[in-house]
């Protein structure tokens, strides 16, 4: 087995070779295909394997995908394998030895990471959580800033599809990042990234300057919750209607019984998520910004901010933008339904440069209804839930205490 430890290296060992197969979940698979297709190396990519089973073969930028089930070893091929972080590799290479596969390229992470860096547009600073921590604050204050460049709208969900098309970085540069413009910084707020420090690092790279918003985190798992009854994101969330008529704050403890206590959600878990970006970047790259201190002291917290990520013309904040979509929730069920829809249309339209005649008449609708759909709902959970909430969570903030150097239990009331 061949390790490759450079571009120049892989570029190298292709030229020499007259069949590959690149093998490697679809997200890998696709940065590597449009790496050597860029560099004119495409038409030697005889298929792509890929590690999860499918229903038929497909085509990625024109290659053959397969699993293992629809292949052959192919004769005088060359198998390329990345080396993932935490040895994920190490089932493809199994697979081939299985199939008595002799030549293995081996490409370090690192080479395989600098190449899909190169192909997505450049960040100088991420929000990558947390959700109901006041990002979309932060965001209205920084866009206010004129040395700050953000997409249109608070996020993008880049990295939840990106790896549904071909040409996915080539969409989001068009639709959301423009050329850069010397002087400015350029920066996205992605409350839902805190689940991805691989793809944050692999997409953006090792010198983005990372932010994160923390609050309370049983006063944000209930926020959270309110916003899943507001807008369901599952299913599942209509279903709670149908069985409940209407919203109650007994919704909220079947809620966390089944996805706090079995950490199914386990967003606010700080300390869990911080590390795993620390696994990839180091300690003075990343800021954790307590939502409760930017609200209370926006002046101070925002120069802060401005001054981590790079900011050369310091803003004067005398207050913070606040924004909070309310206290709103579903109606009933058919209400939860319509807005249950309405996300999957919000979401949807992210990626799309353009939306169907259909799309765009069901959005508007959706967005008009919502004045229908939802009713605030001043209704807090009970001090019970909390208590249990805030014993649940306490060895997370201590954790995450330990991380920031000081303490939170005054500020969060623990």
């Amino acid at each position: 087995m061949k390790e490759i430890t450079s571009k120049e290296q892989l570029l190298h060992q292709v030229e020499n070779d007259e069949k590959i197969v690149i093998v490697q979940h679809k997200r890998v698979a696709r940065v590597l295909t449009r790496y050597l297709q860029r560099e004119e190396y495409g038409e030697k990519i005889q298929e792509i394997l890929t590690l999860l089973p499918l229903m038929q073969k497909k085509k990625i930028l024109g290659v053959s995908c397969v699993d293992r089930s629809m292949t052959q070893v192919i004769e005088d091929a060359v198998y390329y394998v990345v080396k993932l972080p935490k040895d994920l590799h190490k089932e493809a290479v199994e697979i081939l030895r299985e199939f008595g596969v002799e030549q293995i390229c081996l490409i370090d992470y690192e080479v395989f990471a600098a190449i899909s860096q190169e192909e997505n547009p450049k960040l100088d600073f991420l929000c990558c959580g947390f959700t109901k921590c006041g990002t979309t604050s932060l965001s209205n204050a920084l866009r206010q800033h004129p040395q700050i460049v953000l997409p249109k709208g608070k996020e993008t969900f880049y990295l939840h599809w990106r790896n549904k098309y071909d040409d996915s970085p080539e969409i989001f540069r068009k639709k959301y990042m423009s050329e850069r413009q010397e002087g400015k910084l350029y920066g996205d707020i992605e409350p839902s990234y805190h689940l991805s420090a691989r793809d944050v690092y692999e997409c953006f790279g090792p010198d983005v300057k990372l932010l994160f918003l923390v609050r309370q985190p049983s006063k944000a798992t209930y926020s959270y919750f309110k916003m899943l009854m507001r807008r369901p994101r599952k299913k599942k969330y209509v279903d709670y209607y149908r069985q409940y008529k209407k919203y109650s704050v007994d919704i909220f403890s079947r809620f966390v019984e089944e996805e706090i206590y079995t950490e199914m959600k386990d967003r606010y878990r700080y300390d869990k998520w911080i590390r795993e970006y620390l696994e990839f970047f180091p300690a003075e790259q990343i800021k954790v910004v307590v939502m409760e201190e930017l609200i209370n002291n926006p002046t101070e917290v925002l120069q802060e901010i401005q001054e981590f990520i790079g900011v050369t013309q310091l803003k004067h904040y005398e207050k913070l933008p606040y924004s909070n979509e309310g206290s709103g929730v579903s109606r009933g069920w058919i209400s939860a339904y319509i807005n249950y829809r309405y996300y999957a249309a919000i979401r949807g339209k992210k990626e799309h440069l353009e939306r169907s005649r259909k799309q765009k008449l069901f959005f508007r609708f959706a967005k008009w209804a919502q004045k229908y759909t939802v009713l605030e709902n001043e209704e807090k959970m009970t001090e019970e839930q909390k208590r249990e909430l805030d014993d649940f969570y306490r060895p997370s903030v201590e954790h995450l205490e330990i991380l920031m150097g000081r303490s939170l239990k005054k500020t969060w009331e623990m």
